[in-house]
């Protein structure tokens, strides 16, 4: 953490050129600390809530850090026009304004404030929610339910959603399994009662991210309205997206969202596995899937099939089940083990599995991936 900052005393420059600024804030690193979990009655989730919480913003230069070290700087260049500078000493200087290059650091600004961790008491049979499941489907998963909760919690008290910040996600045990927390602190130092606000009264706040009052016009309602289920596959300004978040879009999906709150309500919530594709979110779900194979196998040549009632193909030697990201593969439970027994049956083969979060956005990855040695 920088005492202070200064300039290279000179006149300076123009500002720098668009394509030189980095998008997206830097992150939100909040300190674990050893707190009272409380299981939150009547639903899936357990929350640790800390009134004095410390909490860091680091900037580090979009991952790749900042270069310099300690040295004596000698005034500015006599080709500029500046008064007289004193020799400095003990000065960190960025190695793009001539100090050494012997560190690498990341700029940290720390506070103290109400900090808010919410996870899931337990993990349904059938899914997997570990943030480092499905090559980042999980992960966006989870951010994209705390965006989710963000704006809802702020369209509930008419508040900026900046208000309450989203913090970097922390990995913990819960039930024998690996889960993620949310982690939510409140933008200002010591806190301003937000996110305290938002703990005692969580479950009101999940279940209208869930089920809005119909034709409320509220951002809920908005999200789950027909013109937006029809519309947005992923997530677009109207849901998820905002300037601020723009680092995380390739990740953010509403519908992933909303099913990651409906396990922290329910912890017999399946996303589908038990046949059941009624909720607003799961509408059509095998009929994307079966789209996304289509368009996967017609530009790389593979062979269409149903295993059961799930979308696969056949490439090659290898066998393939489309999948919700959310699904346990190692342990398949309900419709995706009928898929699984059924193309056991008919090919010989144990199948593999790509989700659908992955075929969308990058079908080129996947099938990289996919070229790679059968595990």
């Amino acid at each position: 953490m920088p005492k202070a900052f200064r300039t290279d005393l000179s006149f300076g420059a123009n500002a720098k050129e668009d394509d030189s600024v980095l998008q997206g804030s830097p992150s939100l690193v909040v300190e674990s600390k050893d707190t009272l979990v409380e299981e939150i009655s009547g639903t899936n989730m357990s929350v640790c809530f800390l009134d004095n919480g410390r909490v860091w913003r680091i900037n580090d230069n979009g991952g790749l850090l900042f270069k310099g070290g300690e040295c004596q700087t000698p005034p500015p260049p006599t080709s500029v026009k500046t008064k007289v500078i004193p020799t400095l000493e003990n000065q960190w200087i960025s190695s793009e304004y001539g100090g050494p290059s012997n560190e690498e650091i990341a700029l940290g600004a720390p506070k103290t404030t109400e900090v808010l961790r919410i996870f899931p008491t337990k993990v349904p049979i059938g899914l997997e929610l570990n943030h480092h499941h499905s090559k980042e489907a999980v992960r966006g998963a989870i951010f994209s339910s705390a965006f989710l909760i963000q704006r809802v919690f702020a369209s509930i008290l008419d508040i900026d959603p900046d208000e309450i910040e989203i913090g970097n996600l922390a990995q913990r045990e819960a039930g024998g399994k690996n889960v993620a927390d949310i982690v939510f602190s409140d933008r200002l130092a010591n806190g301003s009662g937000f996110v305290k606000y938002l703990k005692e009264h969580l479950t009101s706040v999940l279940t209208e991210a869930c089920l809005p009052v119909v034709g409320s016009g509220s951002y809920a309602d908005i999200i789950l309205s027909q013109a937006h289920l029809k519309g947005c596959p992923s997530s677009c300004v109207d849901c998820l997206r905002v300037f601020r978040n723009m680092s995380y879009h390739g990740l953010l999906d509403w519908r992933l969202a909303i099913s990651y709150v409906r396990i922290l309500l329910n912890n017999e919530h399946k996303v589908g596995l038990d046949g059941d594709f009624s909720y607003p979110e799961l509408v059509g779900w095998r009929e994307t899937a079966t789209m996304l194979r289509d368009s996967f196998i017609k530009t790389f040549n593979c062979e269409q099939r149903l295993w059961d009632t799930l979308p696969g193909f056949k490439a090659s030697s290898r066998v393939f089940i489309v999948v919700n990201p959310l699904w346990d593969l190692e342990n398949p439970y309900g419709i995706l083990a009928d898929s699984v027994a059924a193309a056991i049956y008919e090919t010989g083969i144990e199948p593999e599995f790509i989700d659908t979060f992955n075929l969308l956005r990058r079908p080129g990855w996947c099938h990289q991936e996919l070229s790679k040695v059968s595990r």
